[in-house]
């Protein structure tokens, strides 16, 4: 039969930050992509969310802690027609 690979999709990647005080900031980002058509194969849509500290310790030197993903949510999943 006739396979329809046609189709679109979204993605949103919004990215905050923020200044906590004196040498203190945040960042909180995250992503969401909508199903995808590729071929005979439909990816899932995802998202993540992700956070991060920093601490300006001197002129040249910056501490920085991240995590990635803290929902865990995005895993890859798909269907194939």
């Amino acid at each position: 039969g006739y396979l329809n690979t046609k189709g679109s999709f979204w993605y949103v990647g919004p990215n905050l930050q923020f200044k906590l005080g004196k040498d203190w900031s945040a960042e909180l980002s995250g992503m969401y992509r909508t199903d995808i058509t590729n071929g005979q194969f439909i990816s899932k849509g995802y998202g993540r969310v992700n956070t991060g500290v920093q601490k300006k310790i001197s002129p040249a030197a910056t501490l920085r802690l991240s995590i990635n993903d803290i929902f865990y949510t995005q895993a890859n999943n798909g269907i194939i027609n």
